[in-house]
């Protein structure tokens, strides 16, 4: 196996819709680190669909999952304890073995939060990277926070007293610097000043540490328009392969969708509404 003189650098998707992202500038970042993609999730059909653009493709990526898996056995409590322990054992161990000199992400919520937090131990840049729009329509987000989660009588006490246990479990072995995830991002790219002010005021992250970015889609229509004015073949090309009249405006629209969580009560009617 051949060993690469460009330092190590990952891209950690949560699902496909960021792996498509993270996808489109992926060449760029190769041209100066050795840029691998990081699935960390338990196997399930999200990361089968990951796993399978990726591999469509041609994307270079790993599976880190060890204690994210389902167990074939459980104890209340116990499973979750071990299960975590085991995960942060994976983690600290893969950051060693890698030595990655950057970790970008799309959030720092779990099970992000421990490869966050073993990557920020050992010196890893961390960078999360704003790959979709957010709705801040104060209806949208009234109706999300007051929908029932559901975790009532009895769960919501065994959810808190599992949480806390989880808690004192990074305190031990991971240190009480690094328990709050959201505050070790060392960089945070977002679309434009108003996500700014909502990756800061939404999920904690230090207002100092956020970046307009841009949003790579704009970048690369962009950068074509650019080089198709200058090269006519190939704009005679596209226009040809997706049937376009030549000197005619075209608008482009890139539509984002808003998904909901299933405790949030919103049918995919309404959602698609």
């Amino acid at each position: 196996m051949t060993v690469s003189s460009k330092p190590k650098l990952f891209l950690v998707p949560a699902y496909t819709g960021s792996l498509k992202y993270f996808a489109r500038f992926w060449p760029r970042l190769r041209e100066d680190y050795d840029a691998e993609f990081l699935f960390v999730r338990g196997p399930d059909r999200r990361r089968e669909q990951m796993v399978a653009y990726a591999q469509q493709q041609g994307l270079p990526f790993r599976v880190l999952d060890q204690g994210l898996a389902r167990a074939t056995w459980r104890l209340p409590v116990l499973t979750s304890l071990w299960k975590h322990f085991r995960h942060i054992r994976a983690c600290r161990r893969f950051i060693r073995e890698t030595l990655p000199a950057k970790v970008i992400l799309m959030k720092t919520l779990p099970p992000h939060d421990t490869i966050v937090r073993e990557a920020a131990r050992l010196g890893t840049d961390v960078i999360i990277l704003q790959w979709s729009f957010h709705s801040s329509d104060p209806v949208f987000v009234s109706e999300v926070k007051g929908a029932d989660p559901g975790f009532l009588g009895h769960r919501f006490i065994y959810f808190k007293l599992t949480t806390v246990l989880l808690w004192l479990l990074d305190f031990i072995f991971v240190g009480p610097r690094y328990l709050k995830a959201h505050r070790l991002p060392a960089k945070i790219g977002v679309f434009d000043e108003q996500a700014a002010e909502g990756y800061a005021a939404g999920y904690g992250f230090p207002r100092d540490r956020i970046s307009v970015v841009g949003m790579a889609d704009s970048q690369i229509v962009s950068e074509l328009n650019q080089r198709l004015g200058a090269d006519s073949i190939e704009r005679c090309r596209l226009e040809h392969k997706y049937r376009l009249s030549s000197g005619q405006t075209r608008i482009l629209i890139i539509a984002h969708g808003f998904h909901l969580r299933s405790w949030t009560g919103k049918t995919i009617d309404y959602q698609l509404a």
